[in-house]
């Protein structure tokens, strides 16, 4: 429910209310760290920049966001939680599904390096893109969108030559949860991980990771994390969205990804940041490792146009395992 702000002095027709929408944008805030006005135009207003700027403006006055110092005049205004907007979040249970944290923890998060702030800024770019994308299709919602890696951060194993295997954390910049409503049948969810690539990692990490991430489906890891078992990790399938600067930075990782053992083909889709910032998320859009290998491929779009589609994305009563068939003999490597 709305919380009343009351000022010491006003009277109770000068009381400002903080609705369930602003508390929307403070928890989106908490989760993101940083946001600019505009990515929070696309999530929470709409589209309409003129009401998120009217909004935040207010927000800002009454001591619940602040502003980031800017470096140049021009740049954009970038937002983040105070101590006020964090207290009020956690005193009325608004952060109960989030993992605890204290305020000068949550300080710190905030205090983010300038390299840091670029790559925050472009998962922010794609959040927005995805919610600006999703109100023209009718069909499909975004049911979750996070992007602290701590909260969907996940332990798989990398296996060396000599068969010995060593514990390595994933942590992806963002889980996203899609649902499509399919009318009597009810609904169909597809879910992503995210990655968002600025080429500051060598091809190599990037495809060590990749192979992270199949190896959290093929051992079920995934599937138990979600209500599954292990023994049927095909009845819970996901794709890595993989965003990149260039088309040729898609390309050197897809085909480096095609020939590393096993190799990955379809679990990761790619596009560049510029393409659907532009063209929109949930456009043809996508491809797949496999794709770069096909000279007339065509793009796909993130979700089949019809239900159940089990090329573009499985779904558990026609799922099929990640870039199946795996040879077990193989090494099952991540990083």
């Amino acid at each position: 429910m709305p919380s009343t702000i009351a000022r010491p002095g006003r009277s109770p027709q000068a009381r400002r209310h903080i609705t369930d929408r602003d508390i929307a944008v403070l928890r989106s805030l908490f989760d993101a760290r940083i946001l600019t006005v505009a990515h929070l135009a696309e999530i929470h207003f709409a589209g309409s920049n003129e009401a998120a700027r009217k909004r935040m403006m207010k927000l800002k006055a009454d001591g619940w966001v602040t502003e980031r110092p800017r470096e140049r005049v021009f740049d954009p205004s970038i937002l983040h939680l105070t101590r006020k907007g964090f207290s009020h979040l956690k005193q009325h249970g608004h952060l109960d599904d989030f993992p605890a944290l204290g305020w000068e923890t949550m300080e710190k998060r905030v205090q983010v390096s300038p390299l840091t702030l670029r790559h925050e800024l472009s998962v922010g770019d794609v959040q927005a893109a995805f919610y600006r994308s999703a109100r023209a299709e009718t069909r499909l919602r975004i049911a979750e969108f996070r992007t602290w890696p701590r909260l969907f951060s996940f332990t798989t194993t990398r296996t060396f030559p000599g068969g010995y295997t060593k514990p390595v954390t994933i942590r992806p910049d963002g889980f996203i949860k899609i649902c499509r409503d399919e009318g009597a049948f009810g609904e169909t969810e597809f879910y992503f991980y995210l990655e968002v690539d600025r080429s500051t990692e060598t091809v190599g990490n990037i495809v060590r990771r990749l192979q992270g991430y199949a190896n959290h489906y093929r051992t079920g890891g995934f599937a138990v994390a979600h209500g599954g078992t292990v023994d049927r990790p095909d009845l819970y399938p996901f794709r890595v969205l993989l965003i990149c600067r260039t088309e040729a930075r898609c390309r050197s990782i897809a085909n480096a990804a095609t020939e590393t053992r096993p190799a990955i083909r379809n679990s990761a889709w790619f596009t560049t940041l510029d393409t659907v910032t532009a063209s929109g998320a949930h456009q043809r859009v996508w491809r797949t490792a496999s794709d770069f290998g096909v000279e007339e491929s065509f793009p796909r779009p993130l979700v089949g146009d019809v239900a159940p589609d089990p090329l573009l994305h499985p779904v558990p009563d026609t799922a099929v395992p990640v870039d199946a068939p795996i040879d077990p003999s193989l090494p099952a490597t991540a990083e």
